[in-house]
């Protein structure tokens, strides 16, 4: 993918693309953030977590979700919900796509979104 040429992955996210409002640039929907991401083969992202509930849901591809200490598999149309605040790592078993959605918009909005890497 072309993606992949552009430099090297997000070591929390993966390629992480964000789905957009074209005419001001914020994110596609009022309250709910939206996003796509690519995991090469191989790839495993560091720990990370934040306020917003995230929702995975599988595209392309076989990759792990570990939550809590739990390993869950997402292959094409699983779907994997990370609760606010609970730490997570992606890992793909292959190149994976894999989309996302959350609360985070409504979160920034309210002034109360935040998120730590590890």
């Amino acid at each position: 993918m072309t993606l992949a040429r552009t430099g090297d992955p997000d070591s929390h996210h993966g390629y992480l693309m964000r789905y957009v409002n074209p005419l001001d640039g914020g994110w596609a929907m009022p309250t709910l953030a939206t996003m796509i991401r690519l995991l090469p083969k191989g790839f495993a992202t560091r720990s990370y977590r934040s306020s917003d509930s995230m929702i995975f849901v599988g595209v392309e591809g076989r990759a792990t979700v570990s939550v809590a200490g739990q390993s869950l598999p997402l292959s094409p149309r699983d779907v994997v919900v990370v609760p606010g605040w609970i730490g997570y790592t992606l890992a793909a078993d292959e190149e994976s796509v894999v989309f996302g959605f959350s609360d985070r918009v409504a979160q920034e909005k309210l002034g109360i979104f935040r998120e730590a890497r590890q």
